[in-house]
């Protein structure tokens, strides 16, 4: 049972971090899914974007589970986020630094495809590490 809990968030890491294809990815939610990044709320489409951003400015972007539990009809994973800063980002330049960071995800699967997904990470500690916030 785990595996077809686990099934569609695999999917999507492995389109999203590997093959860099958010289409593909996007594949993984259910047409109505309700994502909520950084608490804010937005649909597949909008989620799309905001990952299509991040390959801009980490063209070489990989995430790495670090755990993974099933509880019912969730998954949460928590994992770190890797890359250098080579492209621009929310508009700004590059700066050529590599950052590493963490998240956590809670998704939720109802018939093979994630209808809900909770997504927390330490954005500032990746503005940091690349240089485009301050550290002190």
């Amino acid at each position: 049972m785990s595996y077809q809990i686990t099934a569609p968030v695999s999917l999507f890491y492995d389109a999203y971090s590997v093959q860099h294809d958010t289409t593909a990815a996007l594949e993984a939610f259910a047409d109505s899914a309700v994502i909520y990044w950084q608490s804010q709320a937005m649909d597949g489409q909008a989620y799309q974007q905001v990952g299509q951003m991040f390959l801009a400015g980490f063209p070489d972007l990989s995430y790495r589970i670090d755990e993974q539990l099933v509880a019912g009809d969730r998954v949460v994973t928590r994992g770190t986020w890797s890359g250098t800063n080579t492209g621009s980002l929310m508009g700004l330049p590059a700066t050529g630094k590599p950052f590493a960071a963490i998240g956590v995800v809670i998704d939720r699967v109802v018939e093979g495809k994630i209808i809900e997904r909770w997504e927390v990470g330490d954005i500032f500690g990746l503005m940091q590490q690349i240089g485009l916030a301050p550290t002190s």
